[in-house]
């Protein structure tokens, strides 16, 4: 099998698809093809009026050209006047280094759009540190809810959402108190599927990357992991390792862990987007995948199923997580006397495909 490599570089041309109307896409982009003033654009996409339909329709094509997403009330400029949305909610996570948060996010949108909500996404983690802040930016939006995709909400935040009873809801993980409603998938059974299908190929040496310390999910996968490890008496906590979710983390454990000489035959990354950086760090090693060594995923995003890498990983339902909590924070926003908590578990699936295979007799071990 040929060897699998991806550069830094690579990897961003991949994760553009997913990052370009977050970031790439600006409104004086749209301006300049538009042939009309940044302020124009502003005002069209934010449904507000004083524009021309001759003048808002350059802007909706401007902007389409370009990529940029356009609500479909937008183009209908004869009803746009009586457009009314009945909330806003604001949506935050980091699509820049977690492709997780687009498929969410779009889920997210589309329900909401579709029961007359506008959603927006905003950076919360700038002012998380500070709670009157997060208190004066969600005033000033004037959000009638908040969805949070894979980040953790610090106590003091989390706090103010419960006392407040500000309608809330994270995805991809929960809080630790519980009070605050989630939507995640079965972390903890995933991680123990995909344990199990690598010592059923034959792996006893497993090395283990996970997430932070403070992510619930990461925790859940990292117990999965061990409790089937335990169960075959094969658990070594040498080969267990915590870190970022992003690709260099998973580059440079890996280059640490072969530099101090661990034996293993088999590498369980804590997401698709760590087992990437695993990957290219076993090709820098001259160690061909999966002959020498197996690597399994988890989140099955949408690159790893690109012929370049064939992850073998677990699924986690990405658009069925965001339309669940898009119709709770609905929920949440349209009866103020809901008082009891929900924590959604969604199935997670093992996807087989080609990285990982029995062991080889020449294995590293």
């Amino acid at each position: 099998m040929h060897k699998i490599a991806i550069s830094r570089y690579h990897l961003s041309e991949i994760l553009i698809k997913y990052l370009r109307w977050f970031y790439l896409v600006k409104l004086k982009d749209i301006a300049e093809v538009a042939g009309v003033s940044v302020s124009t654009v502003s005002r069209t996409l934010t449904n507000q009026s004083g524009v021309s339909n001759k003048l808002r329709a350059k802007v909706i094509d401007a902007a389409k050209q370009l990529g940029y997403p356009v609500k479909p009330y937008l183009g209908e400029t004869s009803s746009f006047s009586n457009y009314k949305p009945k909330g806003i909610i604001g949506v935050t996570g980091d699509p820049m280094h977690n492709p997780f948060f687009y498929e969410v996010f779009s889920a997210v949108e589309a329900y909401a759009n579709s029961r007359g909500y506008t959603v927006m996404h905003w950076n919360a983690q700038s002012v998380w540190k500070d709670v009157n802040a997060f208190i004066n930016t969600i005033r000033y939006h004037q959000f009638s809810g908040m969805v949070c995709i894979s980040i953790e909400i610090p106590e003091p935040v989390e706090e103010f959402i419960k006392s407040s009873q500000f309608p809330c809801i994270t995805v991809g993980r929960y809080m630790k108190s519980r009070l605050i409603d989630s939507v995640t998938a079965d972390n903890i059974n995933g991680s123990v599927i995909a344990t199990e299908q690598i010592i059923n190929h034959g792996h006893e040496r497993v090395l283990f990357i996970g997430g932070p310390h403070e992510s619930t999910a990461s925790i859940d996968r990292a117990r999965g992991y061990m409790e089937v490890m335990n169960r075959h008496g094969l658990f070594d906590n040498s080969l267990v390792f915590f870190t970022s979710l992003n690709y260099v983390s998973g580059y440079k454990t890996t280059m640490a862990a072969l530099k101090q000489g661990l034996k293993f035959t088999a590498i369980f990354a804590a997401s698709d987007i760590i087992a990437i950086g695993v990957l290219d760090a076993l090709t820098k090693n001259n160690l061909r995948v999966p002959d020498d060594i197996s690597v399994v995923g988890f989140d099955n995003i949408e690159m790893s199923s690109y012929n370049i890498f064939k992850l073998t990983t677990v699924n986690q339902p990405k658009k069925e997580q965001g339309l669940v909590a898009a119709e709770r924070i609905l929920q949440l926003v349209e009866n103020s006397t809901i008082n009891q908590r929900q924590h959604i578990v969604l199935p997670a699936e093992f996807i087989p495909r080609n990285t990982l295979q029995p062991i080889r007799p020449k294995a590293r071990a």
